[in-house]
C-alpha cells in the first residue's frame, strides 16, 4: 500500500492550531487509530454544535466553561482537565470573553473505541472532569510523540502510543462499572497474557453463564465472538510486537498463545495478508 505524503492543514486563524492526519496504512496496530490530532495553544473561540466524530479533549491551560445537552449551564473549567465528545451529544466549551485556553484534541476511530460505546463508557465520561499535572503532563507527551511518529511514518512508536492513549483513556473513567464490567475485566486479562491457553467454556463459567449465554452477551457487547475477538487481539499485539522489538518470531508466537508456529504464520498472513517477516520488514 502507497503512502500518502503529510499534508499540515491550519486551522482559520493562522497560528493557533494544526492538524495531523494519519493515513491508512501508518500502522499496523488497528484497534484504535487517530484520524487527526490538534494542538491550539491560544484558543479563542468557543464551540456550540453537534460534533460528528468521537473526540478527547485535553485542556491544559487558561480559562472557560464546558456544558452539553441537558445541562442548564455551563460548569465552569479548572485547566488542566479533559471529557469526551461523541456525535449525540451538542457541546457548548471554550473559553470565556477575552479569556483563552490551551488545547489537544484527538480524533478516534476503530474497534476498540467502539468497544466503550458500546458498553456505555463514552457517554459516562462526557462531562468535564479536571486532571492532575502529572495526567496532564502524560496526555501532552502522548501527543507530542504521536504527532512525531505520524510524520516520520514510525509505526512502531505510533503503535506504542496508541497503546499508552488506552491505558490512559481507561485510567481516567469516573465510573469503572461502566468499563470494568466482566467482560472487559476478562479482555483486560486476555492482554495482559495472551500467551495463557484461554477457554472459553472455563471462561464462561466463571462467569456464571452458559457458554450459549456467554458468546450471546459477547457479541452483543463487542460485535464478534469472544473466539475471534481473541484471535484478533493476539495477532495485533503479535504485529505490534514484529515492528517495535527484535525478538524472534518463534517467541512472539508463544508470547501471543500460538503454540505451533506454522498455525501463528497462517493465521497472521489471512490477518495482514503477509508473513510475519514481511511484515517486521515493512514489505
Amino acid at each position: 500500500m502507497s503512502i500518502l505524503p503529510k499534508k499540515l492543514f491550519k486551522m482559520s486563524k493562522p497560528g493557533e492550531g494544526w492538524f495531523w492526519a494519519e493515513i491508512n496504512g501508518d500502522s499496523g496496530l488497528d484497534s484504535l487509530t487517530f484520524r487527526t490530532l490538534g494542538w491550539l495553544p491560544a484558543k479563542r473561540d468557543r464551540v456550540e454544535r453537534v460534533a460528528t466524530s468521537h473526540a478527547l479533549v485535553v485542556v491544559l491551560a487558561g480559562s472557560g466553561s464546558f456544558r452539553r445537552t441537558g445541562e442548564r449551564k455551563a460548569e465552569p473549567v479548572q485547566t488542566p482537565g479533559w471529557f469526551l465528545i461523541s456525535p449525540d451529544l451538542r457541546c457548548d466549551y471554550g473559553p470565556g470573553e477575552g479569556e483563552t485556553w490551551e488545547e489537544l484534541y484527538w480524533n478516534l476511530h476503530g474497534p476498540r473505541r467502539e468497544e466503550w460505546e458500546r458498553a456505555g463508557w463514552w457517554r459516562t465520561n462526557a462531562g468535564y472532569q479536571p486532571l492532575t499535572a502529572t495526567a496532564a503532563g502524560e496526555a501532552l507527551e502522548i501527543f507530542q510523540v504521536t504527532a512525531q511518529a505520524l510524520e516520520t511514518h514510525n509505526r512502531a512508536v505510533l503503535d506504542a502510543n496508541k497503546l499508552r492513549l488506552e491505558q490512559w483513556l481507561c485510567a481516567r473513567s469516573t465510573q469503572a462499572s461502566a468499563v470494568d464490567s466482566s467482560l472487559e475485566r476478562l479482555i483486560q486479562r486476555w492482554r495482559q497474557q495472551p500467551e495463557q491457553p484461554w477457554s472459553m467454556p472455563q471462561a464462561a463459567a466463571d462467569l456464571g453463564l452458559s457458554y450459549t449465554g456467554f458468546r450471546r452477551d459477547f457479541l452483543r457487547q463487542f460485535g464478534r465472538s469472544p473466539y475471534d475477538y481473541l484471535l484478533r487481539l493476539r495477532l495485533e499485539l503479535a504485529a505490534n510486537w514484529l515492528r517495535g522489538t527484535h525478538e524472534p518470531i518463534k517467541a512472539i508466537a508463544r508470547r501471543c498463545g500460538f503454540v505451533r508456529p506454522e498455525s501463528f504464520v497462517r493465521a497472521f498472513g489471512q490477518r495482514y495478508g503477509k508473513t510475519p517477516a514481511r511484515w517486521r520488514k515493512g514489505g
